[in-house]
């Protein structure tokens, strides 16, 4: 988001004070419809990606919500088996018994659930194991310092056992160094996500890089 002056505005700024308000809501309507029609071309392409859009609680637990999604993926014709809905363990706080019916209908459409950010909010053994979830993301938190100490490395090998114990596949979040990186293929982490790949970009700048990956082949 940018200014009148052109000045960017990041979403840790302006995100919060849409959750206060259904303002939230027109945002990720907004955002799902321009991500969805901007992936079906590169799908076009043969490309195979799937597609995460983050979710906000008030956003999630509204009465419309499934109604409204399904309209979004019929006007952009995009196939619901390459999205991936995030959400947060802020949900469980709320309303865990309406997000367990709203998620079950999603996964029912073949759409794939994230639960974002564990670690660092509200969940528990016996939510996870209710919550139809397919990917668990571990937070930057405990990324940052496993290139530091033992303690730290054993605290994301136990979530990431745990993950795979209950069948979930596990990402590692924030990743911005090699060292990390290594650090979580030894671990047997399914993804990893972070500035070590690359910083975010525009759609036109991800269809030259894609370009320039396939020149290279």
């Amino acid at each position: 988001m940018k200014t009148p002056s052109g000045e960017t505005i990041s979403p840790s700024r302006f995100i919060p004070l849409a959750e206060k308000t259904t303002i939230i809501i027109e945002i990720e309507h907004f955002v799902m419809k321009t991500a969805m029609r901007d992936m079906l071309l590169l799908l076009e392409q043969n490309e195979d990606f799937l597609l995460s859009v983050n979710i906000s609680v008030i956003h999630l637990l509204n009465e419309n919500f499934i109604t409204e999604f399904k309209q979004i993926l019929e006007l952009t014709g995009f196939p619901p088996e390459r999205l991936e809905i995030e959400i947060t363990e802020s949900v469980l706080i709320t309303s865990v018994e309406r997000a367990i019916h709203v998620l079950t209908e999603l996964k029912a459409m073949g759409i794939s659930i994230a639960l974002d950010d564990f670690g660092t909010g509200f969940a528990s053994l016996s939510y996870l194991t209710k919550l139809p979830i397919d990917l668990l993301k571990i937070d930057k938190a405990f990324i940052d310092p496993i290139t530091a100490g033992q303690s730290s490395r054993d605290f994301v090998a136990a979530i990431i056992s745990m993950g795979h114990l209950l069948r979930f596949d596990v990402l590692s979040e924030g990743a911005e160094k090699e060292e990390q990186l290594e650090i979580l293929r030894t671990l047997e982490c399914d993804y990893v996500q972070g500035y070590v790949w690359g910083r975010p970009m525009s759609y036109d700048n991800v269809c030259k890089l894609l370009d320039g990956a396939e020149t290279r082949r």
